[in-house]
């Protein structure tokens, strides 16, 4: 984190599902296409100020900007690699009022 409040980096997902061959139904494929998938990409977040002790401190805004790189319809085989799971948040912290420590 910076002296102004920034914070870069990336950030790696992945997913992967274990199913025991009693999960399927007789007969059934007991094959998984799904998983495992794999997102990578930057994240960056900004805090616009901190007040230790306040009900509402340190509002954070984040940004992740992630790419599949393995994914069974994301990866280029149904939908182009280059369209990003984009996802916006914002974030808080605070000290309840009242309450003995």
């Amino acid at each position: 984190m910076t002296g102004f409040g920034l914070a870069a980096g990336a950030r790696l997902s992945t997913a992967a599902a274990f199913y025991r061959d009693s999960d399927f139904l007789p007969g059934e494929s007991t094959d998984n296409p799904n998983t495992p998938w794999v997102r990578l990409g930057p994240a960056v977040a900004y805090t616009f100020s901190e007040k230790q002790g306040a009900a509402f401190n340190k509002p954070t805004v984040l940004l992740l900007s992630q790419w599949w790189l393995e994914h069974r319809y994301r990866a280029g085989q149904d939908i182009s690699q280059a369209l990003p799971c984009i996802t916006l948040a914002f974030r808080f912290e605070g000290e309840l009022w009242g309450t003995d420590n």
